[in-house]
């Protein structure tokens, strides 16, 4: 009896570590440090172990990645809606991956979003960082979707 009671001890501690605000399963924190060029503060947001929400920010530049359940049945139309912007087919990142940039030429700051999925879960990122140019914006970007996807593979 004493054997499970510390064998159900130690899976609580392994459960209430996976979901530790210091962690992100989808990307680490020094990968979107370097992603970001800067050291990145990290804030986790867990609705259960497979739907959550992650926000890296370093100065002026937000990445956030968004991991959820993929509903097939909703159809593709319905994930790529959410797009601000046209939808581009991107390739070697999930399933039926797309990307939509904002480059504003004035307002100082440029935000991409890469949506796709891998089997049945969903991925969502957003990068939000001052206006480098659409070239640095998209590179950072599919990187940043490449590392995640890698992870659910």
């Amino acid at each position: 009896m004493k054997r499970m009671l510390a064998v159900a001890v130690t899976l609580c501690a392994v459960a209430a570590a996976a979901y530790s605000e210091d962690t992100c399963p989808a990307l680490d924190r020094a990968r979107a440090s370097a992603l970001l060029g800067a050291e990145a503060q990290l804030s986790v947001e867990w609705q259960s172990a497979h739907d959550y929400t992650c926000t890296y920010t370093a100065g002026a530049s937000t990445l956030r990645i968004v991991i959820g359940a993929y509903h097939a049945r909703q159809g593709w139309p319905t994930y790529t809606a959410r797009c601000l912007a046209q939808p581009e087919t991107l390739t070697g990142v999930g399933n039926e991956a797309v990307a939509c940039y904002l480059v504003p030429q004035h307002q100082g700051q440029s935000q991409g979003e890469v949506i796709a999925h891998v089997t049945d879960t969903l991925l969502d990122l957003t990068l939000t960082q001052p206006a480098a140019g659409p070239d640095a914006l998209k590179e950072t970007l599919r990187h940043a979707a490449e590392r995640v996807a890698g992870n659910f593979f």
